[in-house]
Formats: C-alpha cells, structure tokens, sequence
C-alpha cells in the first residue's frame, strides 16, 4: 500500500471519527437540553411549594392573630380554593403522585384531612359571632397540629423535589463534560485533517 492510500485512510478515518463526535455531541446536546426542561419544571414547583408555605404560615399567624386580639377574622378561601388547594387535587390525580411510595402518598392522605380540618376550624371563626370554648380550643390547640401535618408533607416534597434538582444537575455536568471533551476532539481531528 503506498504512503497516498495510507493517508487517505487516515484522513478517512479521521473524517469518520469527526463525524461521530458530532453526532454524539448533538445527542448528548439534545440530552442536556431536556434535562435542563426538568430542572426548570423541578424549580417552577419548588418555587409553588414554597408560595403554599409562606401563605400557609400567613394564613396560620392571621388566626392566632385576630383570636388573641380579639378581632372578627376574615378568609375568602377553603381548602378547595387556597392556594394549597389548587394544587393539591390535580397533584394527587397526577403521575407524580401515582409514583410516590406508598409512606409519602398516605402522608398527602394526611395533609389533605389536616387542612380541610383547618380550613372549618378558620371558616367557623368566621362565622361565629361569639367564641365557643370548643372553637377557642381548636384554634388555640387543635389548628397547629393540623397546620403541623400539612407542614411535614410539604417539607417532605420539598427535598424530594431538591433531592431531583441535584441529580439532574449531576446528569447536566456529566453531559456538559461530555461535550466539552467532544469538542476537544473534533479540534484534535480537525487540526489533523488539516496538516
């Protein structure tokens, strides 16, 4: 075989090895495009988890408030209607939910009697013009532990959720290396195509 054919072997070769490498770095590329989608959607729900925390803790301090005051309280929201409940319903008829261990579905179960509890606890006081000692009670006792269920079942989706964050950027970083080192090759490649 002469030097000519050798080299265009070579160069062939090459060529093909090029090639490869582009097609691998599009594929990884195309990877870490949807695990990028995930890590959005992953933070769009940590971003509503916390929403439903932060009104659920407001909505919390403005029962103790108005009760020790004294004043009329006042909420427009079931649990259907809250924040809470807007996601809650559709969540627990998702796959998401389907997917979850049985522990963790039985702790939605949980949350989702403890905050219907705590909104007719809330809706009660609204509509009372006088304050049972009955009514006192379950605000005073009864309301944070409901509140404390609903609580640890939101904590508890929050690290999972954390928990997804991490490995999709685990798998983004391996993809991102991947394509990195691709890249270098096909420099390598092109540079000896070259000479």
């Amino acid at each position: 075989m002469t030097i000519q054919k050798k080299l265009y072997l070579v160069i062939g070769g090459l060529f093909g090895l090029g090639i490869l490498l582009i097609v691998s770095m599009v594929f990884s590329s195309k990877i870490l495009v949807e695990q990028l989608k995930s890590f959005e959607s992953s933070a769009l729900k940590v971003e509503n988890n916390q929403a439903i925390v932060i009104a659920h803790e407001r909505f919390m301090g403005d029962l103790c408030r108005t009760l020790s005051k004294g004043e009329s309280y006042s909420t427009s929201s079931t649990h259907e209607t809250c924040i809470l409940g807007k996601w809650l319903y559709p969540f627990m008829n998702s796959n998401e939910y389907k997917e979850l261990s049985n522990d963790l579905q039985l702790k939605f179960n949980k949350l989702e009697s403890s905050h219907e509890k705590l909104h007719n606890i809330a809706i009660e006081f609204k509509n009372s013009t006088e304050i049972s000692e009955k009514l006192r009670n379950d605000i005073i006792n009864t309301a944070p532990m409901l509140f404390k269920d609903v609580m640890s079942a939101l904590d508890t989706y929050s690290q999972i959720l954390k928990t997804n964050e991490k490995n999709i950027l685990a798998f983004a970083n391996k993809e991102i290396y991947f394509i990195n080192i691709a890249m270098v090759l096909i420099s390598i490649v092109v540079v000896l195509i070259g000479l």
